[in-house]
């Protein structure tokens, strides 16, 4: 036998005997009714506003364990006597089975009974409670079977803190770096949590209620203000930057690339209260999630590898709370690939399985939402960017303008598949054949024409349809280019904002030397150098972009 063949038995012996101890504590956990200990845990998920575990005056034997209102045998309503939020712990005094429901007796100030389990050892449908003690020396992922029937998102797990009684505390994690696998090994490990769910810090109208949620959080599960505070842990997001982490006490705007924007303002009001208290902020750590599952959970790389080859799967696919990557608009594909692939090189120093790596490059190859996200199959749409190549205005014939903007688009292959037309978005003429074009009529745009709303390629939205396009102001600036990257550019145009050219400054116009361009980043109209269309200071014999906009496409059906 080789020694490679060795080494692979002895990491198999060694996955096979964390195996059946796992299995060992979940039985101990479900089926004896005499194990109590000091602490238990609500791991109760629920629903959105039904976070709660209720606690009742005394057990019952349930109809319906799922139901709401509860229900006893006999048709009695049981009523709650209190609750436990999402990751409280509590002192079991006593157990009992009635029926499919394991009742724990709650010993102190909210004694009452909990719904620990419903469903009889060894196959519980529903874990409510988890046994802290148990699974004090567990090491590795905790196995989905510890938690059945609890429905954790990948992505947007809802947290409002809980405590712990492990000496480190986690004052903020991203969102986005394994969230859910993070909760899921504090809650198993004892391990406390100040973080508070909040997608908009600053952005919405109880932005200060999050903010006094989150104060007091640190304070009762950070022990800021106690004479042992607790070990902080900052856990950043996946970037180019995982290899410098862990770090202590970082500066927060050199940080600031590697958190979240929540997580940049939890930092700066942490950093203060530091300061403020007397407390050295090189007291709190800066790490990254692997680094914190293999201190803290005792992850070992094939651990991390696994969650990581799973995660860029999802990312991909969809599901699991998540969109498929093909659903997202495009800035938002672009994160998501980003993060994907500072992830995979953390877990693959030396490089990703084949599978793995070719999920990224497509990921990599799709960065432009050639699909809108908002829209059903069926539904008609267009595309339009502004070209990050160059040309002058000088040509009298619209039908170089076109070649220009078809010869943009072909440089994308994802474009090149829609086997759509592609036109400019600018008026032209010729003043000794009298041929003139307007911008509404190369692009069919007019009223007349079939209308259809239009959109970057990163997924937003420009107009809602013909009438908004030449309505005088748009909804988005054009400012995606055919590879989906922003672009802040001037733009030849040679119409005014109705869609229709002047009688001077159009594209080719041999009469002066000016023509109307747009700037990339506007989405107003006028002349005042401030406009999407028609601005007027440039000479036509400037090397500037174009606008380029597709034909009527079609969402296709979905996929079986």
């Amino acid at each position: 036998m080789t020694e490679e063949l060795k080494a692979e038995l002895q990491e198999l012996k060694a996955e096979n005997e964390k195996l059946r101890g796992q299995i060992k504590t979940l039985t101990q956990q479900i089926a004896d009714p005499n194990v109590t200990s000091d602490l238990w845990r609500n791991i109760h998920y629920g629903t959105a506003g039904h976070r709660r575990l209720q606690v009742y005056p005394e057990p019952a034997a349930i109809e319906d364990p799922h139901g709401a209102p509860l229900v006893t045998s006999d048709g009695q309503v049981l009523k709650e006597s209190g609750s436990l939020e999402f990751g409280d712990c509590f002192e079991v005094q006593s157990q009992t089975q009635v029926g499919d429901v394991l009742w724990l007796q709650i010993r102190g100030k909210k004694n009452g009974w909990v719904m620990g389990t419903v469903g009889r050892a060894p196959d519980p449908v529903l874990i409510n409670c988890i046994n802290l003690t148990l699974w004090k020396t567990h090491e590795g992922p905790i196995p989905p079977a510890a938690f059945e029937g609890q429905d954790f998102p990948a992505m947007g797990m809802y947290t409002a803190g809980y405590p712990g009684r492990s000496e480190i505390c986690v004052a903020s994690a991203s969102g986005s770096a394994f969230w859910r696998e993070l909760n899921i090994a504090m809650l198993f490990a004892d391990i406390g949590t100040s973080t508070v769910f909040e997608q908009a810090w600053g952005g919405s109208e109880n932005f200060q209620d999050w903010v006094a949620y989150y104060a007091s959080n640190c304070e009762a599960y950070g022990k800021l203000r106690s004479e042992h505070p607790k070990h902080l842990v900052v856990v950043v997001n996946h970037t180019e930057n995982w290899k410098k982490y862990p770090v202590r006490g970082p500066d927060v705007e050199q940080a600031k690339v590697d958190i979240g924007r929540a997580q940049y303002h939890e930092c700066i009001w942490l950093r203060d209260m530091h300061k403020r208290l007397g407390l050295k902020w090189e007291s709190v750590t800066f790490t990254t999630a692997f680094k914190f599952l293999q201190e803290h959970a005792k992850w070992t790389r094939r651990d991390f590898q696994e969650a990581a080859i799973k995660r860029v799967k999802s990312d991909f696919e969809g599901g699991d709370g998540k969109k498929a990557f093909e659903k997202l608009t495009g800035m938002e594909r672009t994160y998501v690939q980003k993060c994907a692939r500072w992830c995979i090189e953390e877990a693959f120093p030396d490089g990703p399985p084949a599978e793995t790596q070719d999920l990224l490059e497509k990921m990599e190859g799709m960065k432009v939402a050639i699909v809108p996200p908002d829209l059903d199959p069926g539904a008609h749409y267009r595309l339009v960017f502004v070209t990050s190549t160059s040309r002058d205005a000088t040509a009298t014939d619209i039908g170089t303008y076109n070649a220009f903007a078809v010869a943009a688009a072909a440089t994308n292959p994802e474009l090149t598949s829609l086997s759509t037309t592609w036109t400019c978005i600018g008026s032209a003429g010729n003043r000794t054949t009298s041929a003139y074009v307007n911008a509404n009529q190369n692009t069919l745009t007019r009223t007349s024409d079939q209308d259809a709303p239009i959109y970057r390629l990163d997924g937003v939205r420009v107009a809602d349809g013909n009438t908004h396009l030449w309505g005088g102001s748009l909804a988005h600036p054009i400012s995606i280019d055919e590879n989906g990257d922003a672009l802040s550019t001037k733009v030849w145009t040679g119409t005014q904002s109705d869609g229709v050219r002047a009688a001077d400054w159009f594209l080719g116009d041999t009469a002066g030397d000016w023509v109307y361009y747009g700037l990339s980043t506007c989405t107003g109209s006028g002349k005042g150098g401030s406009a999407w269309v028609d601005n007027l200071d440039q000479t036509k014999n400037s090397q500037y972009s174009f606008y380029a906009i597709s034909g009527i496409l079609i969402v296709p059906a979905a996929s079986p």
